[in-house]
């Protein structure tokens, strides 16, 4: 493969006359990491005494960065049976895992593993969900009319929320307004509302929530767990269009 052709041809590098070449090649094959520790290790017989010597060096910094599992991973019950199940951030799925090994592609090359040797699997990066739905301009939130996006958050959840689109406040001199709202029309919201701009797109987590202000971008962390409602800061009135909500919540 590229990746054996290139640890090769650094593995040969680590011999080159000069000192800047040697160091170049020593650094770039402990950038490759585990993928080049088979080599290394061949290269540890070569007859050639800096090869030999900068491969040694490499194999022990190598095998070091190697983690043992501690003793609770020891003891856990290898991936087989009926009883394998693969847990995700929003669901479980149960079943029988039958493949017998399992080839994983990475930037440094495939890596297989047999089925009884893995403990477990982790990811690290957050799970990224992404949703989208269309809120009426009816959704009168200040009138107790929210829009359920039927979208659960969990407590200490990440998310954001980016909305689009124009309303038409109708009874209010046809006042357009985007997800921002508008200040321009003076009245006296509810107390929770007080201080969102009329026809601004606002939101709660929990059928009793505290409101929040939307607008068209808005970024949080869920403090307690519950359900998305979004709707329209007015408390009465016809208000035409709608908005464009797009949810992403990440999940460790």
């Amino acid at each position: 493969s590229n990746l054996s052709e290139k640890i090769a041809g650094l593995i040969q590098q680590l011999g080159h006359e000069e000192f800047d070449l040697r160091e170049e090649a020593s650094e770039k094959l402990t950038a490759i990491g585990l993928p080049a520790l088979k080599a290394l290790e061949e290269a540890q017989k070569s007859e050639d005494e800096e090869i030999k010597a900068r491969a040694e060096k490499l194999v022990a910094q190598l095998e070091g960065n190697v983690e043992e599992p501690d003793e609770d991973e020891l003891h856990l019950v290898p991936l087989e049976g009926e009883e394998d199940e693969v847990e995700t951030a929003e669901f479980t799925i149960k079943g029988r895992v039958e493949e017998q090994s399992f080839m994983v592609k990475t930037r440094y090359g495939s890596l297989g593993f047999k089925r009884a040797d893995i403990l477990s699997i982790v990811f690290q990066e957050p799970l990224v969900t992404r949703l989208s739905f269309d809120v009426p301009g009816a959704t009168l939130a200040e009138k107790n009319n929210w829009f359920d996006s039927q979208a659960d958050l969990a407590e200490g959840e990440e998310f954001r929320l980016k909305a689009s689109g124009i309303l038409t406040l109708a009874t209010h001199n046809g006042t357009k307004c985007g997800p921002d709202g508008t200040r321009s029309i003076k009245r006296t919201p509810p107390p929770a509302f007080k201080e969102f701009p009329t026809g601004s797109l606002v939101g709660k987590i929990g059928k009793t929530g505290k409101p929040f202000l939307v607008g068209t971008d808005y970024e949080g962390v869920v403090e307690k767990k519950g359900r998305l409602f979004l709707g329209i800061s007015l408390q009465s009135g016809v208000v035409q269009g709608k908005l464009k909500v797009v949810l992403e919540k990440r999940t460790r």
